[in-house]
């Protein structure tokens, strides 16, 4: 039985990609810092920055998925951004290096990235040729310097891939739940001005196009997002009527800025504008099967 080794395995994306590897037949390793591991898989400890045992199950793999990373959903303190740009550099330097030095190595290796690449860009289409945002930037320069972490570790014919995640809608986690709970309660207005665009992806697609990238031809960059970004204004007016609740007014950004001073995630993550099309996985064939928010929603909330 063939086997796929998933890095971060035990996050959001790792435990609905490996549910779907084992019911195709694969048999998952996931590299976790604890013993645990998802339903189906196999835990192999390792920490992300260093050498042990765990290298040896990437030799004669099928593909090799690093979706490691610090949390990036907290307060932005120097110690926090350092911790989350370096989880994500060492990750994929040390596990380039296995496959570098792999006596049979993985046809294909597939590393995360975000749309946080592209920064804040108002209503401007983005696809994978279009450049990175503005330096200087926390998200933008943490995407650049993880994704060259991959391009500077020689693989041989090893076919890279690069995820540009999106938001990843599922009622297990991610940004979903307390958008549903805020909802609920009847402060589901939109954030900020409204106007900046979202790109979102059901959580079952996203696990079917890291599958799709494994068995298809794609490397470089790929935008893991849905055919249709919509505005902030849009999504949470969509999730009031599903839910059933009346319009509610909008939290002003000022006060996003203010709870961040207290503990909640930096603002930028709702605030940044990202209009993003996943043009490579379109024209390779890929087909979604979550491409309208208003059922996607239905379907978890």
């Amino acid at each position: 039985m063939s086997h796929v080794v998933i890095a971060g395995g035990t996050g959001l994306i790792g435990e609905e990609l490996t549910a779907q590897l084992t019911r195709l037949g694969y048999s998952v390793v996931c590299l976790t810092r604890s013993t645990e591991a998802p339903k189906g898989a196999r835990a192999e400890l390792w920490d992300g920055a260093n050498f042990g045992t765990w290298q040896l199950v990437v030799d004669g793999a099928a593909a090799v998925i690093n979706l490691a990373g610090s949390p990036i959903s907290v307060k932005w303190t120097p110690e926090t951004r350092n911790r989350v740009l370096q989880s994500r550099v060492a990750s994929t330097q040390i596990l380039g290096r296995a496959i570098a030095e792999a006596k049979n190595p993985p046809p294909v290796w597939i590393n995360g990235s975000a749309v946080g690449y592209y920064g804040d860009r108002g209503d401007e289409l983005l696809t994978e040729t279009s450049e990175p945002g503005k330096r200087r930037d926390f998200l933008v320069d943490t995407c650049v310097a993880w994704e060259a972490s991959m391009d500077r570790v020689e693989v041989g014919d090893v076919r890279k891939v690069k995820l540009r995640t999106g938001i990843v809608l599922s009622d297990d986690g991610g940004a979903l739940p307390p958008l549903t709970n805020l909802t609920r309660w009847f402060l589901g207005g939109h954030q900020g001005p409204g106007s900046q665009y979202v790109s979102w992806i059901h959580i079952k697609d996203m696990a079917r196009l890291i599958f799709y990238c494994m068995e298809n031809p794609i490397s470089g960059p790929v935008n893991a997002v849905g055919p249709h970004p919509c505005t902030n204004r849009f999504l949470m007016a969509t999730l009031r009527g599903v839910i059933g609740r009346p319009w509610a007014p909008p939290v002003p950004a000022f006060a996003l800025q203010l709870a961040s001073l207290f503990g909640a995630p930096d603002p930028s993550l709702l605030l940044y504008s990202q209009r993003v099309e996943p043009r490579v996985l379109l024209e390779s064939g890929f087909q979604f099967e979550f491409d309208d928010l208003r059922d996607a929603l239905m379907g978890l909330v």
